[in-house]
C-alpha cells in the first residue's frame, strides 16, 4: 500500500485542516481590511463622563493610528454624549493636525482652531487635561508667519512638557 493511497490525497488534507481548525489550531485571526477595531489600544486617563470614556480612548487610539476622520467622528460623538468634556474638543482639534503629512489647509486650520478655542473656554477636568488643551491652543493660535514644521514641533514639545509637568 502506498502512502498516497493510505492518506487519500486531497480529501485527507481537507479532513486534517478541518480537524485542526476545530481543535483550535488556528491561533491568529486576521482582521478584515477596514476593520478599525484592531487599530490598537492606549492608556489615556480622561475625566469625561464614565459612559463616554471608553469611546474617547478609542478615539485616541484611532488618532495615533492616523485614522483622523474616524477619530473625529468618535470625538464628536463623545462631545454629544458629554457636552462638558473639554477633551472631546481637544480630540476634534487634534484630528485636523496631520504631523507627517502636509500642513493643514486654511479650512482645516479654521476647524481645528474652532475646536481648540471651544476646549479653552470649557473647564477641563484635570490640570493635565488643561495642559494638553493649552498646548494645542498655542499651535492653532501661532502666527501664520511661523513655518508649519516649527509650529508642529512646538506642539509636540508643548504637549510632552505639559503632560509630564
Amino acid at each position: 500500500m502506498s502512502i498516497r493511497t493510505f492518506f487519500g490525497g486531497a480529501p485527507f488534507l481537507a479532513v486534517l485542516i478541518g480537524g485542526l481548525t476545530a481543535l483550535g489550531a488556528e491561533t491568529s485571526i486576521v482582521p478584515e481590511p477596514g476593520d478599525l477595531r484592531t487599530a490598537g489600544t492606549v492608556d489615556f486617563p480622561v475625566s469625561c463622563a464614565p459612559a463616554a470614556r471608553a469611546e474617547f480612548i478609542r478615539g485616541v487610539a484611532l488618532l495615533h493610528s492616523f485614522f483622523y476622520e474616524e477619530a473625529r467622528r468618535i470625538f464628536t460623538d463623545v462631545a454629544a454624549k458629554d457636552p462638558t468634556c473639554a477633551m472631546a474638543q481637544w480630540g476634534i482639534a487634534m484630528t485636523w493636525w496631520h504631523p507627517i503629512w502636509t500642513p493643514p489647509t486654511s479650512d482645516e486650520m479654521s476647524a481645528g482652531k474652532a475646536a481648540a478655542d471651544k476646549a479653552m473656554v470649557m473647564k477641563a477636568g484635570t490640570d493635565r487635561e488643561r495642559r494638553f488643551i493649552t498646548a494645542l491652543n498655542a499651535y492653532y493660535n501661532t502666527p501664520d508667519s511661523v513655518p508649519p514644521r516649527v509650529r508642529s514641533g512646538s506642539l509636540v514639545m508643548g504637549q510632552r512638557d505639559r503632560a509630564i509637568a
